[in-house]
């Protein structure tokens, strides 16, 4: 995602606790997701209320083994997340209640670097998704992550318009997660590295360096 011999400032995104407000959007919060909250990242994921277009993810059984596996999953990648900067994901927080997350990760081989997001049923609508994406855009800059690209399913129009209103063409293309042999998009988008809206101005507070 970033290259070790850029390691500076940037790399406390993928080894240290923070969070982020937004002076302009004071109720809203963006978390780093570290091995001990990733609990709360599970919760969202087991919801399918919070998969309306990812049939995958609406049907998928979540027994003790699957949490569990999800935990290990998650601390694994986080750990090597601290030395290969590759993968990065963070809760949005409205009144200091998780209504969504974000997926930063670099797909193999070499990228690119996937941005996944997920909402809540009742944070849908309110314009978080627009505004959520154009700090996630600003973020990766910001920390040096190159080489963007989201996807979705067809049928989510919801963030094809989303897409479309940022300016961000779509193009048709099957996406599979090699991990779980599932489509997980059919429609993709290239981030440009330019973006016509103005800054998001952040204000970053970093915690302790964590550990998986």
């Amino acid at each position: 995602m970033i290259s070790a011999t850029e390691a500076n400032e940037s790399t406390k995104y993928f080894t240290h606790e923070w969070s982020i407000t937004i002076p302009t959007r004071p109720r809203l919060k963006y978390v780093h997701v570290t091995p001990k909250i990733s609990s709360k990242m599970l919760e969202l994921t087991m919801d399918p209320k919070n998969h309306p277009y990812f049939e995958h993810g609406r049907n998928k059984v979540w027994d003790e083994a699957a949490m569990e596996d999800f935990t290990k999953i998650f601390a694994d990648g986080y750990r090597d997340a601290k030395t290969k900067y590759d993968r990065l994901a963070f809760l949005v927080e409205l009144d200091s209640e998780a209504i969504g997350f974000v997926n930063l990760r670099c797909l193999p081989p070499a990228g690119p670097n996937n941005i996944g997001l997920l909402f809540t049923e009742k944070a849908r609508g309110k314009g978080l998704g627009k505004f959520t994406m154009q700090f996630i855009l600003q973020l990766a800059r910001n920390i040096g992550i190159e080489n963007l690209e989201a996807g979705t399913m067809k049928v989510n129009q919801p963030m094809r318009k989303l897409m479309e209103s940022l300016k961000i063409p779509e193009r048709e293309e099957n996406k599979e997660d090699p991990a779980r042999g599932v489509i997980v998009a059919e429609i993709l988008y290239t981030i440009p590295e330019a973006v016509s809206w103005d800054d998001i101005d952040m204000i970053v507070e970093f915690g302790p360096e964590a550990f998986a």
